[in-house]
């Protein structure tokens, strides 16, 4: 195959590693803002599409976002439900800060249960501070934070316009809203 390639072609052949842990190498990869690593077999050779043999595995970091605001789901007969949750963390001032938002993964079962635990926290000004219009959110009192996995984020000056869904819903355990509930506090899954 190689020698098919024109003379002086440019060719790279990343470093590899048969004798590391799969976890060593995912944290590996999370620490030097790569994507993920691709593990195959030893004895696998190149196929063009996909293969068993040859597993990619992204990096996903979780934390804890305190939920800020709701939007109801779209489509029929859907009232009861919360379609999608906005989140917030704090700054190191405790002040909370807009950060995106997160709508997939959830059943009928917990969209329903999210409604219930929220309906009765709504307000009518947003608990963030200079938070832009966001048109549909039903603004709630800061109560609860959701765990949430994520494989990258915007940018902070990005947050609030309307946020971007670059989040995956990663369980959501409901509990007190923690004072040191921040974005940077997310950890390589």
């Amino acid at each position: 195959m190689l020698s098919a390639l024109p003379q002086g072609y440019p060719l790279m052949i990343p470093p590899y590693w048969d004798d590391a842990k799969p976890v060593d190498m995912l944290a590996a990869a999370a620490e030097n803002g790569v994507e993920g690593v691709v593990a195959k077999r030893l004895n696998s050779p190149y196929v063009s599409g996909r293969s068993s043999a040859w597993i990619k595995s992204p990096v996903r970091r979780s934390c804890e976002l305190v939920i800020v605001g709701w939007w109801p789901p779209t489509g029929p007969t859907r009232s009861g439900r919360v379609g999608s949750l906005l989140l917030a963390g704090r700054r190191e001032d405790g002040q909370l800060v807009l950060v995106g938002q997160v709508g997939s993964g959830f059943s009928d079962t917990e969209r329903r249960r999210l409604y219930s635990l929220l309906d009765g926290l709504a307000q009518e000004a947003p608990p963030v501070p200079d938070a832009p219009a966001i048109g549909g959110v039903t603004w709630v009192r800061p109560r609860y934070v959701g765990e949430v996995a994520f494989r990258s984020t915007t940018a902070p000056e990005d947050c609030g316009m309307p946020p971007g869904k670059d989040c995956a819903r990663s369980g959501l355990p409901m509990s007190a809203c923690p004072t040191n509930c921040n974005r940077e506090s997310a950890t390589t899954r």
